[in-house]
């Protein structure tokens, strides 16, 4: 099903508009559409990619299109235009999954009590940090380092999350997955782990970050840059005590 064909079967589901109304609802929906369409690319999606990822967060045409009749009652003849626009807009946020409700939810939430669990085998040392640093229309924050035992190798931890600057913007999903932690030595890997809280809302995102250290590291650096924004942060790792 292509686009052309999932708006047809959307707008069919609208008995109670004037072919003139019909036809503006049609131009909006189509321009929410391009809006979402066009953040995908940005990301780096093709293109046929970006509009079937909207399509589907849009859900099955003829329901999306039941539950945008439900707002159109026998007099809605008679409503304003005002009116008119605020349902659509409304309507559109929920369907394609970005509702002001659930952005502002989990960005608050982001805000006020953030993810700061670990995931390390073995805990050396620990340290709450609050760290927040502008990235594109986004804030990056650091919220707590760790040294430890993962998977075999002597790691540092770094748990962090990122929110858009306004509670109902929209959070960059792909913000933490693009830094590099890189050790005292300049060496990085493969490091980025979802976490299990907000990860992969539209209202914020989370993970946690690893790179190999040795004992006596100081800090490591998280690097940055993508999308037009580059940032090098150094992170002093917290003091580990002998056994």
């Amino acid at each position: 099903m292509n686009r052309m064909e999932y708006m047809e079967i959307l707008l069919a589901q609208l008995r109670r508009v004037t072919p003139s109304e019909r036809e503006a609802i049609r131009q909006e929906i189509d321009g929410h559409m391009e809006d979402h369409i066009c953040s995908l690319l940005e990301l780096g999606y093709d293109e046929e990619l970006a509009e079937e990822r909207t399509m589907a967060r849009m859900g099955d045409p003829a329901e999306a299109g039941q539950e945008l009749n439900k707002q159109y009652p026998l007099h809605w003849l008679i409503l304003s235009r005002v009116a008119v626009t605020l349902t659509i807009i409304l309507c559109l946020q929920a369907m394609l999954g970005v509702g002001i409700l659930f952005h502002a939810r989990d960005s608050i939430l982001t805000r006020l009590n953030p993810p700061d669990d670990s995931a390390l085998d073995k805990t050396h040392a620990t340290e709450e940090v609050d760290l927040r640093l502008g990235v594109g229309n986004d804030i990056l924050r650091i919220t707590r380092v760790s040294t430890g035992e993962k998977n075999g190798y002597h790691v540092a931890e770094v748990r962090l999350c990122n929110y858009n600057r306004i509670p109902f913007g929209i959070a960059t999903e792909t913000l933490i997955n693009h830094i590099i932690p890189e050790n005292q030595r300049g060496e990085a890997r493969d490091a980025f782990e979802r976490g299990g809280s907000f990860g992969g809302s539209f209202g914020a995102d989370e993970g946690r970050l690893y790179t190999d250290i040795l004992p006596g590291d100081t800090y490591i650096t998280l690097r940055y840059d993508a999308f037009g924004e580059q940032f090098d942060l150094q992170i002093p790792l917290p003091e580990e005590v002998e056994p």
